[in-house]
């Protein structure tokens, strides 16, 4: 069988002749952007409640960049996929004092997980690629990403990334983005621009249907 993958990350795993690359497709989403509040900026992150998903690193950088903005706000939204790892992590953000880190728990529409937010952070440590970074430019957050995976083939320059694990290095990509006006408005037209140019459904359903009927006649001429 032929093998379709999302990422190139993932295709390098397997033979060249047995598979194929096509980036996933995603469906607009639109939500009310607030108004940025340079004294109080929320901060968040999408995924799983899982070590793979990095969001103890999230939070080791929420302790950084508390020092820089006492009044930021963190979101953490997600399923609980590994209770046990989300029990530590709830305890570690409890650190931090009430209202500043809130799980949100899984979220099924994610117009809801990125409405209020001034950034969206990607911390993962694996990744085949993010469906939310996508979502997140056609919707105009700004992203700040991992090197994990495929997700530098997702990103671009259309984001901020950091070396995966890097709590530090996550930080300061944070607060690079927050102090900068002109930055993260760059960030939002270069996310909306690539969603319109590359990750729409219809170009994804063009592909793959190439992708089918391209094996279908490999196969009947055989």
């Amino acid at each position: 069988p032929r093998v379709l993958t999302c990422s190139q990350a993932c295709l390098d795993a397997f033979p060249a002749s047995h598979a194929s690359l096509v980036y996933i497709g995603v469906a607009p989403v639109k939500i009310v952007t607030r108004t940025f509040n340079p004294a109080s900026p929320v901060i968040g992150a999408i995924g799983r409640i899982h070590p793979d998903k990095g969001i103890s690193d999230f939070l080791a950088a929420a302790d950084e960049v508390l020092c820089a903005f006492p009044e930021a706000r963190f979101r953490i939204a997600g399923p609980r996929a590994d209770a046990v790892f989300a029990r530590a992590m709830e305890e570690q953000a409890a650190a931090f004092g009430p209202g500043c880190v809130e799980f949100l728990g899984e979220v099924a529409n994610p117009a809801d997980a990125l409405a209020g937010l001034d950034l969206l952070v990607m911390p993962s440590r694996r990744e085949a690629a993010s469906r939310v970074v996508i979502e997140a430019f056609s919707a105009g957050v700004p992203v700040v990403a991992s090197d994990a995976g495929g997700l530098p083939e997702v990103v671009e320059r259309n984001g901020m990334m950091f070396p995966r694990g890097n709590s530090s290095a996550m930080a300061a990509a944070i607060i690079r983005v927050l102090i900068d006006p002109s930055l993260r408005l760059r960030m939002v037209e270069a996310g909306r621009e690539a969603y319109q140019r590359r990750w729409r459904v219809e170009r994804y359903r063009q592909e793959m249907a190439a992708q089918i009927r391209a094996e279908i006649e490999k196969q009947t001429a055989r």
